[in-house]
C-alpha cells in the first residue's frame, strides 16, 4: 500500500513539473522549459501516443519554442489522421489547403476536413457547414 502511494504522490509530482514546464514555455518562451516539453511530447509520441504525437506537431508547425518544422509538423498530423486521430486529420486539412510542409492540395484537404468531421471534430464539421 505505501508503495502505491508514493507511486501515485511520484506521478503526481511529475505532472507537476510538466505543467510548470508548459507554463513557461508557452508564457514566457522559457528556452528551458520548452526543450523539456518538446522532449516530453517527443518522447511520449515516439511511445505511440496520439494526445503527445499531435501537441508535438502542433509545437514543431507553429515554433512555440522551437525551430519550425513544417514538414514533420505535416508528417506527424498525416500519420495521426491515418491512425483516426479526428483533429489531426483537422490540421493536416489545414496543411493541405496553406501548403505548409506539403504541397498545396485542395482535394486532399477536403478529404482529410471531411475524415476530422465524421471522427468527430467540431472544428471540421463547423468548417463544412460554413462552406456549404
Amino acid at each position: 500500500m505505501l508503495s502505491g502511494l508514493l507511486s501515485g504522490l511520484l506521478f503526481a509530482n511529475d505532472l507537476l513539473v510538466v505543467e510548470n514546464n508548459f507554463e513557461k514555455c508557452i508564457t514566457k518562451s522559457d528556452k528551458d522549459a520548452c526543450g523539456f516539453v518538446e522532449n516530453y511530447l517527443k518522447s511520449g509520441c515516439e511511445a505511440g501516443s496520439w494526445s503527445k504525437c499531435f501537441l508535438y506537431a502542433d509545437m514543431i508547425g507553429r515554433a512555440i519554442g522551437v525551430e519550425r518544422d513544417y514538414v514533420g509538423a505535416y508528417e506527424l498530423f498525416k500519420a495521426g489522421c491515418e491512425a483516426n486521430a479526428s483533429e489531426s486529420c483537422y490540421e493536416l486539412s489545414v496543411q493541405y489547403l496553406d501548403g505548409k510542409g506539403v504541397p498545396a492540395d485542395f482535394s486532399k484537404s477536403g478529404e482529410a476536413l471531411v475524415k476530422a468531421c465524421d471522427l468527430g471534430s467540431k472544428r471540421a464539421c463547423d468548417v463544412l457547414q460554413f462552406v456549404q
